[in-house]
C-alpha cells in the first residue's frame, strides 16, 4: 500500500516516483482520492536516466567545479578492506567510503 501522505506530498500536476527493484509478482494499490487531482504514481528504473547524454554533463559540471563530489567522500579505502568499509559504514563513522579495487 502507498501511503497517502507519499501523494499528498506532491502538488497538483505531481509526481510520485516509485524506486527500487520490486519483487516478482509484486502489487501496489494506493488510494485513489489523491490519484484523481491530478496526480501521478509512477515506476523508475535505474532512475530513468540517459547515461550517453548524462554522464557528460555530470563530468562537465565536476570539470567546471561546479558538481561538488570529492566532498562527498569521508574515506577511501583498498578492496581488501571491504569489511571495514562495511563496519565504518553501519557505524556512521563515515558519510561515504569508496572502495577501490
Amino acid at each position: 500500500m502507498v501511503p497517502e501522505w507519499n501523494l499528498v506530498a506532491t502538488c497538483a500536476g505531481g509526481t510520485a516516483r516509485m524506486v527500487g527493484v520490486p519483487p516478482t509478482g509484486g502489487e501496489v494499490s494506493a488510494p485513489m482520492r489523491p490519484l484523481f487531482l491530478d496526480r501521478r504514481l509512477i515506476g523508475s528504473s535505474a532512475g530513468t536516466g540517459r547515461p550517453r547524454v548524462d554522464f557528460p554533463w555530470f563530468i562537465e559540471r565536476y570539470r567546471q567545479g561546479r558538481l561538488k563530489l570529492d566532498e562527498l567522500q569521508s574515506r577511501s579505502r583498498p578492496l581488501d578492506e571491504i569489511i571495514e568499509a562495511f563496519e565504518d559504514m553501519l557505524s556512521s563513522e563515515v558519510a561515504r567510503t569508496i572502495v577501490r579495487p
